[in-house]
């Protein structure tokens, strides 16, 4: 993990983040338990998993400036992975507690210019 930022740190309400560098074959999990988590792709690529979902190669960018990053939502209630494919996978975990309810209730993935695709299961 490169940072981690909780809303108590930051002196923010509900939004939290960590930012990850991870090398081919590394992997992250991360329990949604009660918050929505918003996987986003910095650079590099990585496999993501959700509760028998998958994207496979997501990330369209070797650095934070070539554009609109590639993304993967999780709902609360389940596990968040990743799997760098490319040499180094950077992505931030950004998550966000709410009122009961006011989630979505599936995982889905978004890439540039708002292409949006539902997992294989």
């Amino acid at each position: 993990m490169i940072v981690t930022v909780t809303p108590e740190s930051a002196g923010w309400t509900y939004v939290g983040f960590d930012v990850y560098r991870i090398v081919r074959g590394a992997r992250v999990e991360r329990l949604t338990q009660d918050r929505e988590v918003c996987a986003v792709m910095l650079s590099g690529r990585a496999d993501f998993t959700f509760d028998g979902h998958e994207w496979s190669d997501v990330g369209s960018r070797q650095n934070v400036f070539e554009g609109a990053p590639d993304a993967v939502y999780a709902p609360p209630g389940g596990t968040l992975s990743a799997a760098a494919v490319s040499d180094v996978a950077e992505f931030a975990l950004s998550d966000q507690a709410g009122p009961s309810g006011q989630f979505a209730t599936s995982s889905w993935r978004t890439a540039p210019r708002n292409r949006c695709s539902s997992p294989r299961s």
